[in-house]
């Protein structure tokens, strides 16, 4: 899932972006005093080149001399700069589509607020390595439930400009994405985006031959007939077995 909205990513938004921290960084190597701000700019266009499935965190090194650069990078450009993705990502938000991408302009603001003292690490979902490595779990616990439960209303929001909203708003979407998690298969993220994408373009296909109600029958019973085969979904969970 990562690569795929890295992707859509790159080709909408993040070449000419990154080209343009680049080009910042060659001028702060030219004035040779700005060159730790040239550095921070292509650590901004390399992380903006990817930007999901990677992190920014702080280096246990950094010390006043990065807290000091900050403060005159805020000053100067910092703000700006966040500003600017932050009115992006509003923009990208008024369209369904563009929620992804939103979170990803999100994603940049805080190393472009504040660019020194910090690195790149790619992320993984191992709770032992993660706390072995310093990090605080439960913080990111309560962080990604916080963001979850935000990403959830932004959803709600979109819908809204689809349907007018009333107390069984969600009831026309409850049995569809009940199907595809347990189509995608249950707890995971790459197969219930592969359902949906499916289970989508099959619905509406259906849909134009039949009826919208022949079309919901029919999906059940596709979704049923994969389940006969593929019991775990789509994509499972690799075990290794103990006999």
């Amino acid at each position: 899932l990562s690569v795929v909205l890295n992707i859509i990513w790159l080709l909408l938004a993040g070449i000419p972006m990154a080209l343009g921290y680049a080009l910042a960084g060659i001028i702060c190597y030219l004035l040779i005093v700005t060159i730790p701000w040239g550095i921070a700019s292509f650590r901004i266009a390399n992380f903006i080149l990817w930007p999901f499935g990677r992190t920014v965190v702080r280096k246990q090194t950094a010390g006043l001399g990065s807290a000091l650069g900050n403060v005159i990078w805020v000053l100067v450009a910092g703000i700006w700069l966040a500003i600017g993705h932050l009115v992006s990502a509003a923009a990208l938000a008024v369209t369904i589509v563009g929620i992804p991408l939103a979170i990803a302009e999100l994603k940049i603001i805080p190393v472009t607020l504040t660019p020194l003292g910090r690195q790149i690490r790619a992320t993984m979902q191992n709770r032992d390595l993660a706390e072995a490595s310093g990090i605080s779990t439960r913080t990111v616990d309560r962080v990604t439930f916080f963001l979850g439960s935000g990403i959830a209303g932004i959803a709600g929001a979109g819908l809204a400009l689809l349907n007018s909203i009333s107390f069984n708003f969600g009831a026309n979407y409850i049995v569809g994405a009940f199907l595809v998690i347990v189509a995608g298969g249950v707890g995971q993220l790459k197969g219930t985006v592969i359902a949906a994408f499916a289970l989508g373009i099959f619905s509406a296909f259906m849909e134009y031959f039949t009826s919208a109600s022949l079309a919901s029958v029919f999906m059940l019973l596709a979704v049923v007939l994969l389940l006969q085969f593929r019991p775990q979904g789509i994509v499972s969970v690799r075990t290794r077995s103990l006999a």
